[in-house]
């Protein structure tokens, strides 16, 4: 349990510092991309079964992660997929242009992410293995193509 949450803190620490960086962040106006007031724009995509608006960059990014996945040998040990992982998923923090809500419930989904990608080779990797193809997929559930 201990080292989930110690790999969940390096995940957050690793990722709001980047995108911080980039300027990302919650929107200072009163409106969100949508024309609404921000929190109307918030609570209606969440409870309203919308998905969110992501960038074409990361919209990519998860999608060559998942082939990544997809095209995985075995036979080559765990550290052949994990390295080209990490580096698309450090891709996707530096070319992210979203903004507002939209960039927040895409930190919602990173952190975790980043956790599974850690996990590979921490252990059996067909356990993680399914699991990190699972939470990928997911992605498409939250985000618009």
């Amino acid at each position: 349990m201990r080292g989930i949450i110690l790999t969940s803190l390096i995940a957050t620490a690793i990722v709001l510092p980047a995108c911080e960086k980039h300027g990302h962040g919650k929107e200072n106006g009163a409106t969100a991309e949508s024309g609404k007031p921000a929190a109307a724009a918030h609570s209606e995509a969440a409870g309203g079964g919308e998905k969110w608006q992501a960038d074409a960059t990361t919209n990519g990014g998860i999608a060559k992660m998942q082939g990544m996945v997809d095209a995985y040998d075995p036979g080559e040990g765990v550290e052949a997929l994990k390295e080209p992982l990490e580096k698309e998923f450090t891709l996707i923090l530096e070319r992210c242009t979203m903004r507002g809500w939209a960039h927040d419930e895409l930190h919602d989904y990173l952190i975790p992410l980043k956790t599974r990608i850690d996990a590979l080779g921490n252990g059996n990797p067909d356990v993680t293995l399914p699991d990190l193809d699972a939470y990928l997929s997911s992605y498409w559930d939250r985000f618009r193509r």
